[in-house]
């Protein structure tokens, strides 16, 4: 860490790196559009609910959330589905496009 000019620490961090943000699919369907807007408006669901929340069968909330996982947009830790910190932002821009509600953030 440097410090400043009388010795004190800086009060400003710069990183030498950034994390690069997760991208979605090319073409998100319905299916996913709505899977993941579930996912932020609930803040994140056991995969026991997802087929009452979601107006298509299990398999199919399953077969979309392991796509996203594999490109890292939405994580799964005991049995509860979320979007990943760094999918938020990706995921957010697709919802506002389709002209879901989403938070101000």
């Amino acid at each position: 860490m440097r410090r400043g000019a009388g010795g004190e620490a800086p009060d400003t961090l710069w990183l030498a790196e950034t994390l690069d943000e997760a991208t979605l699919p090319g073409e998100v369907g319905e299916e996913l559009v709505l899977l993941l807007h579930a996912l932020l408006l609930h803040g994140g669901l056991d995969e026991v609910l997802l087929p009452e929340v979601l107006p298509f069968s299990h398999a199919r909330a399953l077969s979309g959330l392991r796509q996203l996982e594999r490109r890292g947009v939405v994580s799964c830790a005991d049995g509860r589905w979320r979007v990943a910190p760094l999918g938020c932002m990706s995921v957010r821009r697709l919802l506002e496009e389709r002209t879901y509600l989403v938070d101000a953030l």
